[in-house]
């Protein structure tokens, strides 16, 4: 199975999701946030947009989700509209899944920015609310205000890796899946 689809194929069962990820990392996960996609929308538009270099023109339409994507090519803020099909887009790029994950880390990256600004301190109050609404979690409300603070002592640079797990896209029965390199995974998460 994929690690996309282990959530809903596990009947939205968070600790079956947790031993998809051991298997694959030898890790654990401790804590958990599910964001809806309208609390994501939410956000990015309570903060004002996130600015984004948007590589291609992303132009997708499937009405069975309700889903129109259209957005050109070029530097711009995206609203949260955009932002998720931002997210969501998945065709025409070079190098498949792997080049669509490229592009969400650097709107994950553009997003912290946004985050740290003083200018977005100041929108707190709003936020929580969404989030509030929004967004399932075991985080208590003093990992939340650990987070936060910890966050407001954060160098971009220096403290946030993000990064894709080493491996391989083939084919397998029909499917394109991303196999991770067993000992190669195993240095990333050892670092």
């Amino acid at each position: 199975k994929k690690i996309n689809s282990s959530y809903i194929a596990n009947h939205k069962d968070i600790y079956a999701l947790y031993s998809d990820i051991e298997d694959i990392t030898g890790v654990i996960p401790d804590k958990y946030a599910l964001v809806t996609v309208d609390g994501f929308v939410e956000l990015i538009d309570e903060i004002g947009g996130v600015e984004v270099d948007v590589p291609i023109d992303m132009i997708y339409e499937d009405p069975t989700q309700n889903l129109k994507i259209n957005i050109k090519k070029g530097y711009q803020k995206l609203d949260g509209y955009d932002a998720m099909g931002f997210m969501r887009y998945r065709k025409t790029y070079a190098e498949g899944d792997i080049g669509r994950i490229k592009v969400q880390h650097t709107f994950i990256e553009a997003l912290i920015k946004k985050m740290l600004k003083p200018s977005t301190f100041v929108k707190i109050p709003e936020i929580a609310k969404i989030i509030s609404k929004n967004v399932e979690t075991d985080l208590t409300l003093g990992n939340q205000i650990w987070i936060g603070k910890k966050m407001l002592s954060m160098n971009l640079e220096e403290d946030v890796k993000i990064l894709t797990l080493p491996g391989y896209a083939e084919y397998y029965e029909g499917l394109s899946y991303y196999f991770p390199s067993e000992s190669e995974v195993l240095s990333v998460v050892n670092e």
